[in-house]
């Protein structure tokens, strides 16, 4: 009877240990503490293969055999679903790393593009969330890379990083916290910006640059999509009559280059000597005062043709456009009426 109980517990003890291990290995691999040492940082970049992130961990010096490690992301099925990121990884066993990379969760940076905002202030923005050191310098440097930008754009890029933010399209991007992300982030972003208007500016990339300033300035004067064919027309015409554009955003945006925030213009304000004050200056500024949205860069692209010449904003948000000046002294006297009435 003895017998039978012992026999009885080992078969119990077999049964529990095989089902650990062929059945729930997960249970146990849980609990088990892979590599030894400090963690060390291995990003795994887009594009990146399981090979050549085993040979970056060899560089790195996590395992002696990038081969073995190789094989062993594919004997865990690890080779095809690795996301790219930053991986904290601690030097062990290919077996051991392969097991590591295969549960961790991979460091990303959430890097949002929003616009109307001005590249500088982007800038003081991407300081605060790189966990690297000089991530305008490395922002302003990816920029300037024509090869970061889709090959039928490049040869009508100027050499102004500011200006080459126009051509990033907003929106929410996941890259490695690292430069090279940085590299990542315009490649993307300029890639989903050409697939959103490379059909309508195939024939007009020669007049490019010209096109994005104008779109940025329709993307600060107003907040509705469904104004911005018209604005984009008003300007227009002015260009054509060889007007001053005469745009209250441009010459606010020359004093926050100057270091100064404004939200409403004085007068005297508008005397401000800048290359961007559009009330003293005619045409076009040197280059954009925003990141343009892709409703802006349809209403650039397409201007609704009309006889506009001038608008005022009204209290609800929108616009008043007028013909005429006369009609445009009425209209603003009619609002300060409307909001003096409040």
């Amino acid at each position: 009877m003895k017998r039978w109980i012992v026999a009885l517990i080992w078969l119990s003890c077999l049964a529990y240990f095989a089902d650990m291990a062929f059945f729930f290995p997960h249970r146990w691999q849980e609990s088990l503490v892979y590599g030894s040492g400090p963690e060390i940082d291995v990003f795994l970049r887009p594009q990146m293969t399981a090979a050549d992130f085993a040979r970056e961990a060899k560089r790195c010096g996590i395992v002696d055999d990038a081969g073995s490690l190789a094989r062993w992301l594919a004997r865990l099925d690890v080779d095809r679903r690795l996301t790219p990121g930053l991986y904290r990884l601690r030097r062990g066993t290919p077996w051991e790393v392969a097991h590591e990379i295969a549960e961790a969760e991979p460091e990303l940076l959430n890097i949002v593009i929003v616009p109307g905002e001005d590249p500088e202030r982007f800038l003081q923005r991407l300081k605060k969330i790189c966990p690297f050191s000089d991530p305008e310098g490395k922002m302003r440097e990816a920029l300037l890379r024509n090869e970061n930008f889709p090959p039928p754009l490049q040869p009508f890029l100027r050499q102004d990083w500011r200006n080459r933010m126009a051509f990033l399209a907003p929106e929410t991007y996941k890259v490695t916290p690292s430069p090279e992300g940085l590299e990542e982030l315009v490649k993307e972003a300029s890639s989903a910006w050409w697939e959103s208007v490379s059909e309508r500016v195939r024939d007009k990339l020669d007049q490019l640059s010209d096109i994005a300033v104008l779109a940025s300035i329709v993307e600060r004067e107003s907040a509705r999509s469904e104004e911005r064919r018209r604005i984009a027309g008003v300007f227009m015409n002015r260009l054509k009559a060889g007007m001053p554009l005469q745009s209250c955003a441009t010459v606010i945006f020359a004093w926050r280059l100057n270091g100064e925030s404004k939200t409403t213009l004085t007068h005297d304000d508008l005397r401000f000597s800048s290359p961007y004050n559009t009330y003293l200056h005619q045409g076009l500024p040197p280059g954009i005062i925003a990141v343009p949205s892709i409703d802006s860069w349809s209403a650039a692209l397409e201007p609704e043709e009309h006889s506009y010449y001038y608008f005022v904003l009204k209290s609800d948000g929108g616009h008043h456009f007028s013909r005429t000046y006369q009609e445009h002294l009425k209209a603003q006297k009619e609002e300060r009426r409307t909001q003096s009435n409040k």
